[in-house]
């Protein structure tokens, strides 16, 4: 844990900056069949690279930096259409001090978001403290403690993960006796999308049996006799995510003058392009902004 006089003797976090701390800066370790494997990251940096920390200091506040500009129309209703702007300001200042957050994946490979290291004496690294811009955050994790043992009464136990009966996901760590709820927050408008995957029967047709001369055999009803299932034509190697469509799993405060008019378990559809994977808390998520959701699906 970093101290209040420690973080006294190093720059503040100041506007739009959060400041974190993490203890390496790549993700070199893999478990392969309970074995955990080192490697060498630097092949390969952006896709090492840790994208989350602690946090150790939050902006005194969130200025009028341009985050986001959008077009008044696609395609704008004359020929210098007029734009909107949106700001570091209009961000929900939600991240608290010991949050787990996490961010965009370049915050640490540039020298200039470096503060401070800490090393012991022999010289290895302790702990490095960065900052990252608010807007460049992307969801903050929490743990607070559960307020009544009776909040998890009648929820099937699986693994550190507590569900619902409804099937909602109620996450948990357990400590002893002890219960913390796990709250996954998006920031700066941004919600955690699962992809809409396509099922096997989506991704295989029919096939018929036919003669020699290659035409298709029908019953004395005149219809097509179809092959059993299991030798239907594959038309994709796997099952693959549906374009454009998902499930929300997490969303969090718009910007400020936007509405949040999607909640969590809808499906919908979104913005071409506006689809970024990123892994939270070991699941793999579509992070898209909320401006970025154009429908949802009944």
């Amino acid at each position: 844990m970093i101290h209040a006089t420690a973080i006294s003797m190093i720059q503040k976090a100041g506007d739009n900056n959060v400041i974190f701390k993490v203890d390496r800066l790549f993700t070199d370790k893999v478990k392969v069949k309970g074995k955990k494997l080192f490697f060498d990251p630097s092949f390969d940096p952006q896709r090492h690279t840790q994208t989350w920390g602690e946090v150790v200091q939050i902006p005194l506040k969130l200025t009028g930096l341009p985050i986001m500009q959008e077009d008044a129309g696609t395609p704008p209703y004359h020929e210098r259409g007029t734009y909107r702007y949106k700001f570091v300001s209009d961000i929900e200042q939600e991240i608290k001090i010991g949050d787990k957050v996490y961010f965009h994946f370049n915050t640490m490979l540039s020298p200039n978001n470096q503060i401070k290291t800490d090393r012991s004496f022999t010289g290895s690294v302790k702990s490095m403290l960065f900052k990252v811009r608010y807007d460049q955050v992307l969801a903050a994790i929490r743990y607070t403690p559960a307020e009544k043992t009776m909040d998890v009464w009648n929820c099937t136990m699986r693994l550190h993960e507590l569900r619902s009966e409804s099937g909602e996901t109620i996450f948990a760590q357990l400590d002893g006796d002890n219960i913390y709820r796990r709250e996954i927050i998006p920031i700066g408008s941004y919600a955690l999308i699962r992809p809409d995957m396509e099922s096997w029967d989506e991704i295989i047709v029919p096939t018929y049996f036919t003669s020699p001369e290659g035409k298709v055999l029908k019953d004395k009803f005149g219809k097509k006799i179809e092959k059993p299932r299991e030798k239907w034509l594959q038309i994709k190697q796997a099952p693959e995510a549906k374009h454009l469509l998902g499930f929300v799993e997490h969303i969090g405060s718009p910007l400020r003058g936007d509405k949040r008019q999607v909640n969590p378990g809808d499906h919908i559809y979104y913005r071409h392009n506006a689809d970024w994977v990123v892994n939270i808390e070991g699941e793999d998520y579509y992070m898209i902004r909320q401006r970025h959701i154009i429908a949802k699906k009944h």
